[in-house]
């Protein structure tokens, strides 16, 4: 191909015999706009892109037609254009180097795509990489790197006005990690004194009509947190790196799922082998799991504990109840000193913690340390990890019985005095 733009008509010429013969495939062009470098595909024959005074735009036919292909870079005249691997990269005059990261969905894309009400394209193989802590000082003049983990490209004909979700398993076909169009609540309140000024509400996928793009970071679902609550470890929403392996996709658009394959391959510089991949995943998900139990028994002792102390009041002037309101106290007793072994309920911020006010660090705290510790090291847990998991996890056995105990036997026998006297009590 060929492109000449020093006269006022426009000039790009195609050839099919090794330059015998040339054709126009300028059609369609704005004749205002200087061309500057075409580019064929080097996987798709007959994918062009075109370099122009004012931004970047492809063809699927050979040149047949043209379309924009300029996204969110700005209008800028284009010097040359290298298509390298599965990304476009773009040099501008005076505006920096783009780079367009995976090409999958412009070599994919077809009218029954376009027709279908979604469509999942087939995500490129991830790599599980080890990143290195973030620079430090300004960005000035610095741009952001791809996403980590892996990118999803995925079309929606109508923006649905349910919300939508991607959800990733593993080969035995459990859930990895759930991403969702509705985005979650902060860790904290904005007015929280530990809050993060930069903290986000932001939801994982977008559901524009048209080209949708969201990503995942390989890592599992993260720990459940202690609703309003404060930890000195710091967000325990995070989940540990997933093993390279393979991996199943699925989109969930209006009922409908679509499915792609996806593979997590090993970071090629590490020397680690798959057996101590296995076991860190393995312990910190042991760890995940552990503090996602303290923080599903936190609200099922505050919400006991409330049902107690509503019934108290409604309760109080009842003399038929005193007994009955006795054995709440009792309860509710016995239920602080469970909370009070798993977490900070008084704790307000951080240093509370830190501090060893309020009984100092619980199980909640303890494990987020093990946990966030164990999340920053690459092999199989060390031998201290795993003297003070066992540690803790003797600790939280005590707490769970007694805990099943209280629901299983004392707040029973309230039901079931309640019942007798005909008042609705606790509901587990």
């Amino acid at each position: 191909m060929h492109i000449d733009s020093m006269t006022r008509h426009l000039h790009i010429w195609k050839t099919s015999n090794y330059g015998l013969t040339w054709s126009s495939i300028a059609a369609g062009l704005d004749s205002e706009i200087y061309l500057k470098v075409v580019r064929e595909d080097t996987k798709k024959q007959g994918l062009l892109y075109l370099g122009t005074e004012r931004g970047v735009m492809v063809s699927h036919d050979d040149g047949a037609s043209w379309q924009s292909l300029r996204l969110n870079m700005p209008t800028v005249a284009i010097a040359d254009l290298v298509v390298a691997g599965d990304d476009l990269v773009v040099g501008s005059l005076g505006r920096a180097a783009f780079v367009l990261d995976d090409l999958t969905p412009i070599r994919e894309m077809s009218d029954a795509i376009a027709d279908a009400d979604a469509h999942l394209f087939k995500p490129l193989d991830a790599i599980r990489w080890t990143y290195a802590s973030g620079p430090e000082g300004g960005r000035s003049g610095a741009t952001d790197n791809p996403p980590k983990g892996v990118t999803f490209t995925y079309h929606l004909a109508e923006e649905p006005e349910e919300d939508i979700s991607l959800v990733i398993l593993n080969a035995a076909g459990n859930v990895v990690r759930t991403l969702s169009s509705e985005a979650e609540e902060p860790y904290l309140a904005a007015d929280h004194p530990d809050a993060r000024p930069d903290q986000k509400n932001e939801a994982d996928l977008s559901k524009n009509r048209g080209m949708n793009r969201a990503s995942w970071d390989l890592t599992h679902q993260g720990a459940t947190r202690v609703p309003g609550s404060t930890n000195d470890a710091g967000n325990m929403n995070v989940g540990p790196q997933v093993a390279p392996g393979s991996y199943r996709v699925r989109l969930t658009v209006n009922g409908e799922d679509y499915e792609q394959a996806l593979t997590v391959l090993p970071d090629p510089r590490s020397d680690a082998s798959m057996e101590n991949i296995l076991a860190q995943v393995a312990f910190l998900l042991e760890v995940r799991n552990r503090i996602t139990t303290i923080a599903d028994d936190a609200v099922r002792i505050r919400e006991t504990r409330e049902q107690l102390e509503v019934h108290q009041v409604r309760l109080g002037d009842e003399p038929r109840a005193s007994r009955l309101l006795e054995m709440g106290r009792d309860a509710s007793e016995a239920l602080r000193e469970v909370e009070l072994a798993i977490y900070s309920p008084d704790a307000q911020v951080n240093y509370d913690i830190l501090a060893g006010r309020h009984g100092g660090a619980k199980l909640y705290s303890r494990y987020g340390w093990l946990y966030k510790t164990a999340l920053g090291h690459t092999g199989p847990p060390t031998q201290g990890m795993t003297e003070v998991n066992a540690k803790l996890t003797v600790l939280h056995d005590e707490s769970i019985a007694e805990l099943e105990r209280i629901l299983s036997e004392e707040i029973a026998r309230i039901n079931s005095l309640a019942s007798e006297l005909g008042v609705d009590y606790i509901v587990n």
